[in-house]
């Protein structure tokens, strides 16, 4: 028989900042009906799962210490605007209204969210 290869570690540990044990890589945790076995681990974050400090004294629940995409967003390019409609062929057409909505929430939402603390973490991982 032959060994197994090792497997590859597909965990999701992203740099997080806890209040109690300051900077520490996150750890998925699932809400309640994913304990259950056969339930395939796929959601979105804050609603299906969120991260906890990996720390056994503490695993509370700490937030990612950059955002996903809107820190990475270079609002100085050009670009088109999202009322002029998605191109068809040579001329924009409208989006649907359902389309719209969805963004101004989206919109509503970003602007709302609070900015994540200042990144305390250097290149060697120590606390500045």
């Amino acid at each position: 028989m032959t060994a197994h290869p090792e497997q590859t570690n597909l965990s999701i540990r992203p740099d997080s900042w806890c209040p109690h044990c300051g900077p520490v890589q996150g750890v998925q945790v699932w809400g309640k009906r994913f304990d259950k076995p056969g339930v395939r681990k796929v959601g979105t974050y804050g609603k299906q799962y969120r991260y906890a400090c990996p720390t056994m004294r503490c695993h509370q629940i700490v937030e990612p210490v950059t955002w996903a995409i809107r820190d990475h967003i270079d609002l100085s390019l050009p670009g088109r605007r999202f009322a002029e409609g998605k191109p068809n062929r040579k001329k924009f057409t409208p989006y649907a209204a359902e389309t719209r909505r969805k963004v101004g929430t989206g919109l509503r939402r970003l602007l709302t969210l609070p900015s994540p603390p200042a990144n305390p973490l250097r290149q060697s991982g120590r606390v500045a």
